[in-house]
Formats: structure tokens, C-alpha cells, sequence
């Protein structure tokens, strides 16, 4: 009995500090024949997204501009990869190959055709 009281009281206590758990996130742009940028004017190159801290169910949206700087056409395509998520046990639970869908990342222009020096904003 005294091993069930002592179980429930540290699954409680865990309980309740893991919801307050923030994730701080970096993301690396690499881009093949077009460019990134931040702004409409295409001065300010994108490298990389400061995701800030990160709240599980909570969406973060950012806009980038795109340019291409081929001779020939691009076909725009979005992969995400090195990732780990790693649990309140330090374990890693998933990544970049696993089916588990720990992380959801969306966009809505793959396939999208730049020809050379296109911009789409």
C-alpha cells in the first residue's frame, strides 16, 4: 500500500511540472537554385528560422520570399530531416524517419514551378 501512495504522489508531481515543459527550436534554411529572404524587397537573406520557444498544440507560422537563382526551372519542395524528439525520460521517442507523428510541418506550395529569376512573394 505504501509503495502505491508514494507511485501516485511522484506520477502527480510529474504530472504537473511536465505541462509547463517549453521547447526552444532552431531550423537551418538550405535552399538549391533559389534564395530565401525575409522581406518583399529581397534584401534581408533568410539562413535560418528562431523558432522561439515552442508550445506543444500551438502552431508558429513564418513567410518567406523565394527567388530563383537558376538557369533553368525549379519545382519548389519542402523536406524537414536531423530532427529528435527526445521524452521527459531522455529518451528519443521519434525522428526525421519514424512514423510517428510527433511533429507536424505543412506547407501548401510543393510542385510549384520558378523559372529563372521568378520571384514568388
Amino acid at each position: 500500500m505504501a509503495i502505491s501512495i508514494t507511485t501516485l504522489e511522484l506520477a502527480l508531481l510529474l504530472s504537473s511540472t511536465v505541462h509547463n515543459l517549453d521547447l526552444s527550436s532552431l531550423g537551418v534554411i538550405r535552399t538549391v537554385g533559389v534564395r530565401a529572404y525575409w522581406d518583399v524587397g529581397l534584401k534581408d537573406e533568410a539562413k535560418e528560422v528562431q523558432w522561439g520557444t515552442l508550445y506543444i498544440g500551438v502552431p508558429r507560422n513564418i513567410t518567406l520570399h523565394l527567388h530563383s537563382v537558376s538557369n533553368v526551372q525549379v519545382t519548389l519542395s519542402l523536406k524537414t530531416w536531423n530532427w529528435t524528439l527526445i521524452n521527459c525520460d531522455d529518451k528519443v521517442v521519434s525522428g526525421s524517419n519514424d512514423s510517428v507523428r510527433s511533429m507536424n510541418f505543412a506547407w501548401s506550395y510543393s510542385g510549384q514551378v520558378l523559372h529563372p529569376n521568378d520571384i514568388y512573394r
